[in-house]
């Protein structure tokens, strides 16, 4: 078990979030150069069991308590202390992964190997933020399903506007697969905040194509005076949206500038959505959107 342990520390040295490993072993192995006339090629882990026991007692009377952190009373838990800098949630999982990998391979099937620290509970919140961020979204999703076919009194009509809002998040998530950025509690949050805003300009803009078809004009006609009313507006908040979110990129802190790409691709291709394909959408739906304008006018 020393033997493994040793293997894992060594292991987690290498490791590029990692500047410094201690555990029990260490000890033994000041112990064991010290009873060999301190040569170097003795700063290693005693041959038996017996020899690790009398070392670990020698080291006991001589430094009281030094060994209680890495050890519990009964010599029954060990413990491997790795101090580590904050990385990415990308770099810090991909270390945990290896670890537990490694330690997997090495230590006998009556050991169990534990993770813990504030690294592990980083890992831990971080992973149950990026769940709730995607049930979060999916809820979102189906409620503004439900408020659009509400709206346009077509649940075909709302399915196919959603295009426009679903785009740019397809595109965004395809964006971070095409750089290799994973998923992660900064970047999982884009997505509902692009649909938030998507779906905002989306209603805004149907809402004036449908007044402007109560009122008795076409298509054609009542896109045209859809982006009369609202396209200067939506236009104008997108862009203030996109600035604001650029600050971020001037951020030493890798997830928030990751966050604030992702934000300002997300937003730019909301606004390409409701500006190039909803007016297409609708064009598209000439029949259902003129029934749908007429139920709305009821």
């Amino acid at each position: 078990t020393l033997e493994a342990m040793d293997g894992l520390a060594r292991m987690l040295e290498t490791e590029p979030l990692v500047s410094e490993v201690h555990f029990v072993g260490d000890y033994l192995k000041v112990v064991n150069q010290a009873l060999h006339d301190g040569r170097a090629e003795w700063y290693r882990l005693p041959e038996s069991r017996a020899q690790a026991a009398q070392y670990l007692l020698l080291y006991e009377a001589l430094q009281p308590g030094g060994v209680d952190g890495f050890v519990d009373l009964t010599h029954t838990y060990g413990r491997i202390w790795a101090r580590s800098r904050f990385g990415s949630f990308t770099e810090s999982k991909a270390m945990e992964r290896r670890a537990r990998a490694w330690a997997d391979s090495a230590f006998a099937g009556d050991v169990t190997v534990r993770f813990t620290g504030v690294e592990t509970l980083f890992q831990n919140m971080n992973t149950y933020i990026v769940q709730s961020q995607i049930r979060s979204f999916l809820v979102a999703f189906l409620l503004i399903t439900v408020a659009l076919a509400l709206l346009l009194s077509s649940v075909r009509l709302a399915l196919l506007s959603l295009i426009p809002n679903l785009w740019p998040i397809a595109l965004t998530v395809g964006f971070m697969g095409w750089i290799g950025w994973w998923l992660e509690p900064a970047t999982a949050m884009v997505a509902p905040i692009a649909i938030g805003v998507a779906v905002d300009d989306s209603v805004h803009f149907l809402h004036n194509y449908l007044d402007a078809r109560r009122s008795g004009l076409g298509p054609e006609d009542a896109v045209n005076a859809m982006f009369a009313r609202a396209g200067r507006a939506v236009t104008v908040t997108s862009l203030i949206l996109v600035f604001g979110f650029a600050v971020g990129l001037l951020s030493s802190l890798q997830e928030t500038a990751r966050f604030a790409a992702l934000s300002m691709l997300a937003l730019g291709l909301a606004w390409a959505g409701d500006v190039l394909l909803l007016p297409a959408v609708l064009l598209g739906m000439r029949g259902e959107g003129k029934q749908g304008a007429k139920r709305a006018s009821a």
